[in-house]
């Protein structure tokens, strides 16, 4: 049985008995009742509600791919960044203009290099037309880096949106194609150099040797 198949069984079974006890009060309350104000049959509400469960599990996923892909940057974690895309999603951001697998393999040699980055993911705004969904979503991305000249560090910032268009396959949504447009741009120099004699474990890490992965290692491990 299918996934959908099998969500709609157990939609069924969890309504089925409040919706015959509306149906056995309204008959009493009127024995004369039109078929206009009977009560809507358990398919009705079963497809009603497997519709909305739909919407909503695409609206989560969708949210947490893109909200993934700014932690595959921050982290350096190539895993999860690829993990945002199907294998043939295309891609168009900056002068990067392919296959979204191969923007990652650029992506995160240029990230690697930075001391940290930021990305920031807000107004996320999603519509779903089927097993599709186009998604918007604006960035506020700060990245530390060193200066061209090899000579002190600057801290450059970039705002823009991501438009997505997303795509359901075996119940899983992720990224079919993706174009990125910028907005802003501004570099400061000098970087503020404050959190430089910070303690390391005040700081977040530009890897996956992160704190967060510490944590949901000993989540799945049941710690």
């Amino acid at each position: 049985m299918s996934n959908e198949n099998l969500k709609r069984s157990a939609l069924r079974a969890l309504i089925a008995l409040p919706v015959a006890l509306a149906a056995g009060v309204a008959a009493t309350r009127s024995a004369n009742s039109t078929p206009k104000n009977a009560p809507p049959s358990i398919n009705d509400t079963v497809a009603r509600l497997a519709a909305q469960a739909d919407v909503m599990d695409a609206r989560a996923q969708i949210t947490e791919v893109v909200h993934r892909y700014a932690r595959a940057n921050d982290r350096v974690d190539e895993a999860l960044f690829r993990s945002c895309f199907w294998p043939d999603s295309t891609h168009q951001h900056g002068s990067f203009k392919g296959k979204s697998q191969d923007f990652v393999t650029r992506a995160i040699g240029i990230v690697s290099k930075l001391r940290t980055c930021s990305h920031l993911i807000t107004n996320v705004s999603i519509e779903i037309v089927g097993g599709k969904a186009v998604s918007e979503c604006y960035f506020l991305a700060h990245h530390r880096r060193t200066k061209k000249s090899g000579e002190g560090e600057e801290d450059w910032f970039l705002k823009g949106r991501y438009l997505d268009r997303f795509e359901k396959r075996d119940g899983v949504w992720k990224i079919a194609h993706r174009r990125g447009l910028h907005d802003f741009a501004r570099t400061f120099d000098p970087a503020d150099t404050s959190l430089d004699a910070a303690p390391a474990e005040q700081l977040s890490v530009h890897s996956t040797d992160d704190p967060l992965y510490a944590m949901l290692a000993d989540l799945h491990a049941g710690r």
